[in-house]
């Protein structure tokens, strides 16, 4: 009840993949997108070089999902 799923994707499909996540586990379950930096497209015939992909994280219940240990005591909760 209290875990975590991480999906990884690329752009064709991170939209769609979104939107059937949100239908599994709830859109309120969303937790973040991620960003995650490859090695890329190495064809010198692409026109386009595409050098990441995404990573999206969906809690099984947000509520569970604890908040990380505050250490600089500046930062308010």
């Amino acid at each position: 009840e209290d875990g975590v799923i991480f999906i990884s994707i690329d752009d064709n499909e991170v939209h769609n993949l979104r939107l059937m996540m949100n239908e599994i586990f709830g859109e309120e379950n969303f937790v973040a997108q991620f960003v995650w930096n490859n090695e890329g497209n190495i064809d010198n015939q692409s026109k386009i070089k595409i050098n990441h992909e995404y990573i999206l994280c969906y809690a099984k219940q947000i509520d569970l999902f604890e908040k990380p240990v505050v250490i600089d005591p500046n930062i308010e909760e």
